[in-house]
């Protein structure tokens, strides 16, 4: 599954434009701590507290929640 995932992540096209969409709601009852409500844009992005998670979602087309489908810019073809 890493291989594939790592994977999928090369072939991603686009960039992440700091939206904060994919970290302003609940998920599986954990909160971000890092978005900044005030600026909808996360306080940590591209610093070294960036989680890890955040680098590697969305890892492939399936893997993105639904509220970010239309908002997150990362594509693949």
């Amino acid at each position: 599954m890493r291989d594939k995932m790592l994977e999928s992540i090369r072939k991603r096209k686009g960039n992440c434009t700091n939206c904060g969409v994919c970290c302003s709601k609940s998920i599986f009852g954990f909160k971000c701590n890092n978005f900044d409500k005030e600026t909808n844009s996360c306080k940590v992005y591209k610093t070294p507290e960036m989680p890890l998670l955040c680098y590697y979602y969305p890892f492939d087309e399936k893997d993105k929640w639904d509220w970010t489908k239309n908002r997150c810019d990362y594509w693949w073809e």
